[in-house]
């Protein structure tokens, strides 16, 4: 395995576990709750990063997957979750359960991780699949992926302060 293809697994499981551990802080029934700055829900935030994963991790490495499309709650994700700079950030509760969107989550990762470890460092250097949404700044498939572990460590941090907002304390591990 070459380094680059290493240095973003390390990368992607890194923040997966600050990921996890973010949500398993968080009680479901707090999931749709708003409470303060960002004004948004951990339903919210999941549902943003099952999608973007699947954006990034996949539909612009191998081109789009039917086959992981289909097991998605897309038209939710898609309605309320997508979007550069998007306005309304809560998912409605009722729309999908925490359990839904962990279990989506864990699926459309482990997908992205098969189709990591599939890549050469010659395809890294390729351009993103093409797609209706062109990466506002990626050029490569490794700036793509490379985006990734930065936006899902971005998204960690907002969960940070919806939970402290939820006043369920600091807890980073």
């Amino acid at each position: 395995m070459s380094t680059r293809i290493q240095f973003l697994q390390d990368q992607f499981q890194q923040s997966r576990k600050v990921l996890n551990s973010f949500l398993n802080q968080v009680p479901d029934e707090k999931w749709f709750v708003v409470a303060g700055q960002p004004e948004s829900n951990i339903a919210w935030q999941v549902g943003h990063l099952v999608i973007a994963t699947y954006f990034h991790g996949i539909g612009l490495i191998a081109g789009n997957e039917n086959c992981i499309l289909d097991k998605l709650s897309c038209n939710i994700y898609r309605k309320h979750c997508v979007g550069l700079g998007s306005r309304e950030r809560v998912l409605p509760k009722g729309l999908i359960d925490p359990a839904q969107l962990r279990n989506e989550l864990v699926m459309v990762q482990t997908a992205c991780d098969q189709k990591l470890l599939a890549l050469s460092d010659e395809l890294l250097d390729l351009a993103p699949e093409p797609s209706h949404l062109n990466h506002p700044i990626a050029a490569t498939k490794y700036e793509v992926l490379s985006w990734m572990f930065k936006h899902d460590a971005w998204h960690c941090a907002e969960m940070e302060l919806i939970k402290l907002n939820l006043g369920l304390g600091f807890k980073w591990q």
